[in-house]
């Protein structure tokens, strides 16, 4: 861990910023709301570059251990607009878990419709785990695309109205 305080920090992460502060790419990354912040901090988990919402930045060790560690069961709800409109059988399917490929299963997912739309429709997903890109490989695995994938909560820790791009520590 960093010397100081410990610091943990809301970021809105907008779509097309890669969750790392440097890409061997070229790709827009943390280094701007880093520089705001003034402490060094990670990233708690992930979000991929075409996914936003929050991310977690800390620079305290066990609390990231403890948001991430499968064993701990910490919530992630995730907004996901997905084509085509859903069948009650792939939703099934999607609560119970699906094979992710090369022996990977994806956990139970509480997963709702929130609503319809033209060819597609809005899903809040709940998930306990944190594989890589698992939102995005669930839908894939139940013959559904994602359109737009948001994280709105993370361990009880709410995005809410924050603008994109938007930072805001978090109290002890």
């Amino acid at each position: 861990e960093f010397g100081g305080p410990r610091r943990t920090i809301l970021l809105h992460k907008p779509r097309g910023v890669v969750a790392t502060a440097a890409d061997e790419l070229g790709r827009a990354g943390l280094v701007p709301y880093l520089r705001r912040i003034r402490v060094p901090v990670f990233a708690v988990g992930r979000l991929d570059r075409n996914s936003e919402g929050l991310l977690l930045l800390t620079n305290h060790g066990e609390l990231a251990q403890r948001l991430l560690h499968p064993r701990y069961r910490v919530e992630k709800l995730y907004q996901v607009r997905v084509a085509p409109r859903p069948h009650p059988g792939q939703l099934a399917r999607m609560g119970g878990g699906v094979s992710l490929g090369a022996n990977e299963q994806s956990g139970p997912a509480q997963v709702r419709v929130k609503r319809s739309t033209r060819g597609g429709a809005v899903l809040r997903i709940v998930l306990q785990e944190g594989k890589k890109r698992e939102v995005r490989r669930i839908c894939r695995a139940v013959g559904l695309r994602v359109m737009r994938l948001q994280r709105l909560s993370f361990g009880g820790v709410r995005l809410g109205d924050m603008p994109a791009g938007e930072i805001r520590a978090l109290s002890p």
